[in-house]
């Protein structure tokens, strides 16, 4: 009995390890949206309006839908319910993408 509690308790790490692996690539993505979003709002402030939304579709194509695609995998969904919030996020990135393109 007690080599079931091993093996259950070495599966229980080796999952943790996973778990935390695709919880911290969410987080690297998510990071990279802020940090490329950043770039879009100094190119509108120094009126290069189309280098900005040229930025934005990359964002979007880039990093936004991998990083929901991701989420929505069976891997992402190994670290529930980070993935429910990197959804999120990502849809909350192209929506911020469409209203930057009517500026």
């Amino acid at each position: 009995m007690s080599w079931i509690i091993s093996i259950g308790k070495e599966a229980f790490e080796i999952f943790s390890d996973i778990r935390g692996a695709c919880g911290m690539f969410m987080f690297i993505m998510e990071e990279a949206i802020q940090t490329a979003g950043m770039a879009s709002w100094i190119l509108y402030k120094e009126g290069k309006k189309d280098l900005a939304k040229e930025n934005e579709q990359w964002i979007v194509s880039n990093l936004a839908i991998p990083l929901k695609n991701f989420a929505q995998s069976p891997a992402g969904y190994l670290a529930y319910p980070l993935n429910i919030a990197y959804i999120a996020f990502a849809d909350a990135t192209i929506k911020k993408k469409e209203a930057f393109m009517k500026l």
